[in-house]
């Protein structure tokens, strides 16, 4: 039996794309009220269960070979989520209107708000989602009862890339001030949700640009900064410049040899203390100031993981801490170099990454071998052609939505059979129309006015049936 949607959730949803609008009742409904046995409140498999002490919350377990993440009802659970539920994204020149019609009221209305829930509901039950990933901080979800696991947010220090970080955004971990930051984080976002047995693990911020050759990648676009960039620039009183002098005095035998790799003309290791904005960015011809830079970014981030660890500890001992999502798509030695400080303090390595087939499997072996922990790609995916509005799909492209609906079948058979993954969370709920002349398009389940990528629906749904199956035995 086939309903449209207005008649299961009481609000207004237009069929006017025949199928793309409706759904078959067995497909939209968790597993356990579909008919299909073997789950547990959480979406746990219950057909591996593991013999553990009751905890009441999420957490990891490595069990004959294999890495797991296991629901507060000790059961076998692999993440299969969605990201970038943004409801401005509902509400852009082309389509505010349309959605307006469909949820019954104005943008962000009480009754808008409450179908926009619905309509989440609704996407994430019909391709057999199990969790909610990194990207679904909002507001209109948060204030209601979750109806999946979710990655909650505990972001001390705000340098995402995408937040166009700056040198006054990469506060000095050394500081005393710095706990004080950490510490009133983990009070305002994290404490008041200590007991919430459907949150998976809390995050930090959005691939975060920590090395040089990430920044270098960027440098094209915008100027980004490093900690190493910007800590070697401030007054001799910081504790992070310290530090950086510190540093250089022991990777060069004297003050000349460290102003021959620099062109500097320092007299002493003193007069660098003292200097101020001395070097702004890195030249990124100079290999020997890339090496000098990240092993003080890696004595950063070693400063910045602990510090922020511990006053998540303080005041949560039940949830899973995941750190940074960190851009996986990165120069190898970039990538070993954040994981290699992330895995000593960290329950599971999150990171970003696309691609597909030898590359995704040489990054997830990488990534594994480095951590000896669990690994989850909180942010993949990949775009398509076919539509006329986006001409610029982001990589990697796939010719339609019928190939790109198979890679992404593909990517996770790959992927969750990988003895260390634990989760997959794709990027993109609703194609963006909206162009940059440098950006690209991310793509979605839907176009901007509703319209279902089946091959992509279908894909996908087929991914959460055969979840477990991809993991041997």
């Amino acid at each position: 039996m086939v309903l449209c949607l207005r008649y299961l959730y009481g609000f207004k949803f237009l069929c006017a794309f025949g199928l793309a609008g409706c759904f078959s009742l067995g497909e939209v409904l968790p597993k356990e009220e579909a008919g299909q046995p073997g789950f547990d409140a959480y979406g746990g498999w219950k057909g591996k269960a593991f013999d553990l002490e009751p905890h009441g919350f999420f957490r990891t377990i490595h069990h004959e070979g294999q890495w797991w993440l296991v629901t507060p009802d000790s059961h076998a659970f692999l993440s299969f989520g969605l990201n970038h539920f943004h409801s401005g994204l509902w509400v852009r020149e082309y389509n505010k209107v349309h959605w307006e019609t469909e949820f019954g009221g104005r943008a962000w209305t009480p009754a808008w708000n409450q179908s926009f829930y619905e309509h989440a509901k609704e996407l994430v039950h019909r391709i057999g989602a199990n969790s909610m990933g990194y990207h679904n901080e909002e507001r209109i979800l948060l204030d209601r009862p979750p109806f999946l696991p979710y990655i909650k947010q505990y972001i001390p220090v705000r340098f995402s890339m995408h937040m166009r970080a700056g040198p006054e955004d990469f506060v000095d971990v050394f500081a005393p001030e710095f706990r004080q930051i950490c510490d009133q984080a983990a009070q305002e976002q994290v404490a008041p949700y200590i007991d919430d047995p459907m949150i998976i693990g809390f995050a930090m911020a959005d691939i975060p640009v920590l090395t040089e050759r990430w920044a270098k990648a960027v440098f094209k676009g915008r100027k980004t900064p490093t900690w190493a960039m910007v800590l070697r620039n401030l007054p001799a009183t910081a504790p992070g410049k310290q530090k950086y002098v510190e540093t250089m005095r022991g990777r060069y035998s004297s003050i000349e040899a460290f102003n021959q790799t620099y062109g500097t003309g320092f007299e002493s290791w003193e007069e660098l203390l003292e200097a101020v904005d001395w070097r702004e960015f890195t030249d990124f011809e100079n290999e020997t100031e890339i090496e000098d830079n990240n092993a003080f970014n890696a004595l950063c981030l070693h400063q910045y993981y602990g510090t922020a660890e511990a006053a998540f500890r303080a005041v949560n001992p039940n949830h899973l801490f995941l750190g940074d999502k960190l851009n996986a798509n990165l120069h190898p030695t970039d990538l070993d170099l954040m994981v290699e400080v992330a895995k000593d303090y960290v329950d599971v390595i999150l990171f970003q990454f696309y691609g597909r087939d030898a590359y995704q499997q040489s990054v997830q072996d990488r990534i594994a071998r480095v951590s000896q922990l669990p690994i989850m790609n909180g942010d993949g995916g990949f775009g398509a052609f076919g539509d006329p509005r986006m001409p610029r799909p982001q990589n990697p492209q796939a010719r339609d939505q019928a190939e790109r609906g198979a890679w992404m079948y593909a990517y996770a058979e790959l992927a969750f059979a990988h003895p260390s993954f634990v989760g997959w969370h794709i990027c993109g709920v609703i194609d963006s129309w909206s162009t940059s002349p440098h950006g690209t398009q991310k793509p979605g389940l839907i176009n901007p006015l509703g319209l279902r990528h089946g091959a992509v629906f279908d894909s996908l749904l087929k991914v959460s049936e055969d979840l477990y199956q991809f993991r041997s035995p």
